[in-house]
């Protein structure tokens, strides 16, 4: 499973489970000098962060707040 598939992966958990979550290709994080990547906007990121390393996901997560929700991502994986 690549990166990308993962983060899906943890999205489709995360849904079947109540939670809101959903997959984000287009983010541009703090620092990123409009260079984008892929995050999880979710309700749970703490859960999400867990399942992605669960799943073998080794690179480095960043949180924003995006008010009711929080967007996790990560600067290293880009579509």
């Amino acid at each position: 499973m690549n990166k990308i598939e993962i983060l899906e992966k943890v999205v489709l958990d995360l849904r079947s489970e109540g939670f809101k979550a959903s997959l984000r290709e287009d983010y541009s994080g703090r620092g990123m000098f409009g260079a984008s990547c892929v995050g999880i906007v979710t309700d749970e990121p703490m859960e999400a962060i867990v399942r992605a390393a669960s799943f073998g996901l080794k690179d480095k997560p960043t949180t924003d707040d995006m008010g009711k929700q929080t967007i996790v991502y990560y600067k290293s994986i880009r579509k």
